[in-house]
């Protein structure tokens, strides 16, 4: 996660994909040699991570949370969810995430709150998502 309070340059990650979602604030505008990227507030973007990039904030400081992978090593997807129900990601030999962005959730019985996060690799991820809440699902699959 980080906390961004200003307009400014991006580190460079070369080798890995990046996808950013805004957990906390309004959003931001990516500016990269491929065009500009709207990040809003849970809403995923992927871009490289080797590209530089410049972020211009909408309304304020945000906080981001940031999935950065080696796509040689493995794939990986980002999900928010803003529907109440029960829900299964992901599955054995997977990385399986969930992270509260408002609301609660559980997961086998246990609360979470936001900022709270759940991991799993040796089974799918089931969980509950509370009426209101937002979610952010993220799966990582090994290529062979």
């Amino acid at each position: 996660m980080a906390d961004v309070d200003g307009d400014g340059a991006f580190s460079i990650f070369p080798g890995l994909t990046r996808i950013l979602t805004v957990i906390q604030g309004d959003g931001m505008v990516l500016h990269g040699p491929d065009g500009d990227l709207q990040a809003g507030y849970a809403q995923p973007v992927r871009f490289d991570g080797g590209a530089p990039v410049t972020a211009t904030l909408t309304q304020g400081p945000i906080r981001d949370f940031n999935l950065m992978f080696d796509t040689a090593r493995c794939e990986g997807d980002a999900q928010t969810l803003r529907d109440a129900g029960t829900y299964k990601v992901g599955q054995a030999g997977q990385t399986c995430v969930l992270h509260v962005i408002a609301g609660t959730a559980s997961v086998e019985g246990k609360a979470l709150d936001v900022g709270d996060t759940a991991i799993r690799t040796d089974a799918p991820l089931r969980f509950d998502l509370a009426q209101d809440a937002v979610a952010l699902t993220i799966t990582l699959r090994p290529k062979d």
